[in-house]
């Protein structure tokens, strides 16, 4: 993106911290890079640099990229000390109760050398973001519930291999 015509078009360095670049994603018409520890966004600034590299967050990010998701003018993310809602600047832990089970040591359940493959989805007809982690034996079988309307967890013992929609024709006839 500094170059953005030629050799070398597309580049822009991000070596301001030693941690690895897990996702991107758009918020409000921005990109924002999501690393292990901190998170970035492109700003744009014109000429010929194009963008540069802005630390919005320092010390959080995520090692689950498919664990966080975009509602609206918020991502929620799996952090790597919270579950977080992030508006583009501000960070606001809802991980509240699960504290000790996906963190603490002594009384952590998620198994943490394969946290990556944790993965989570928002249903909007509930208002809910279902998050899926790992466990022992490296499966995700620990689904997680947020309720945005109560700001309530709920967990339950559920080895989940994928999420996705379905839309179910319920009347009517084919023609």
């Amino acid at each position: 993106v500094e170059t953005y015509t030629g050799t070398g078009s597309g580049f822009v360095e991000l070596i301001e911290t030693v941690d690895w670049v897990v996702a991107f994603f758009l918020l409000k018409s921005k990109l924002f890079i999501l690393k292990e520890r901190s998170i970035w966004e492109l700003v744009y600034v014109g000429g010929t640099t194009v963008f540069t590299p802005v630390m919005r967050q320092d010390g959080v990010g995520t090692f689950s990229p498919r664990a966080c998701i975009s509602i609206g003018e918020e991502v929620v993310l799996f952090g790597s000390d919270n579950i977080y809602l992030f508006d583009g600047l501000t960070l606001t832990p809802i991980g509240g109760q699960l504290y000790p089970i996906l963190y603490q040591t002594s009384e952590r359940l998620v198994t943490s050398s394969v946290v990556n493959r944790a993965f989570a989805i928002y249903i909007e007809e509930l208002n809910e973001y279902w998050l899926a982690v790992p466990t022992s034996g490296g499966y995700c079988n620990l689904l997680l519930k947020y309720s945005f309307e109560t700001k309530g967890w709920v967990f339950k013992d559920k080895t989940v291999s994928a999420f996705g929609y379905a839309v179910y024709e319920t009347s009517g006839t084919w023609a």
